[in-house]
């Protein structure tokens, strides 16, 4: 997997995100849990429909990222290995955009170490979400007075027809 470095793996990846893949790369003889966490795409967001989310990265940079995130999780907690997947590309409703598993000797350490992990990962990824979502917004927006415009437009030309066909028949 791209981004190995010791008890540390991350990746950055057009591909879809298989949660039993990065179990595997954790699961170590002395841990006793792995803790796991993946954010999925939801169909809203803040009263909005959602139907995806499209993520961009400058992926040596997001690897650099995460792979300082895993490393210092290791070195705060004690954590056998930390495994991080994050999409880029499109990511359609239901399907993960982000895998995080922890590893360690007892679950107190797994789970702390996941919080931390999922917490900072999200931190970073939520503001591109919002921009991309608050865009899609207006461009809805934008769409709907247009339909709005056509449907007025419709309406007008239908009666001045109507008008027409009367004077016609008259």
């Amino acid at each position: 997997m791209p981004g190995d470095q010791g008890a540390v793996f991350v990746d950055v990846t057009g591909e879809p995100l298989d949660i039993n893949q990065y179990v595997g790369l954790v699961a170590d003889p002395g841990a006793g849990a792995i803790s796991t966490f993946s954010g999925v795409t939801r169909n809203n967001f803040q009263g909005k429909a959602v139907v995806k989310l499209d993520y961009e990265a400058y992926t040596p940079m997001a690897l650099k990222k995460l792979r300082e995130l895993a490393q210092d999780v290791r070195q705060r907690w004690d954590v056998c290995s930390v495994a991080i997947g994050h999409r880029i590309g499109t990511v359609l409703v239901g399907e993960p955009s982000v895998i995080i598993a922890v590893s360690s000797a007892h679950r107190r350490e797994s789970l702390e170490g996941i919080t931390e992990v999922k917490s900072e990962v999200l931190r970073l990824a939520l503001a591109d979400v919002k921009s991309d979502i608050t865009e899609l917004s207006r461009k809805v927006d934008r769409l709907e007075k247009e339909v709005t415009t056509i449907a007025t437009d419709q309406a007008e030309m239908a009666a001045r027809l109507h008008r027409l066909e009367e004077k016609v028949d008259n």
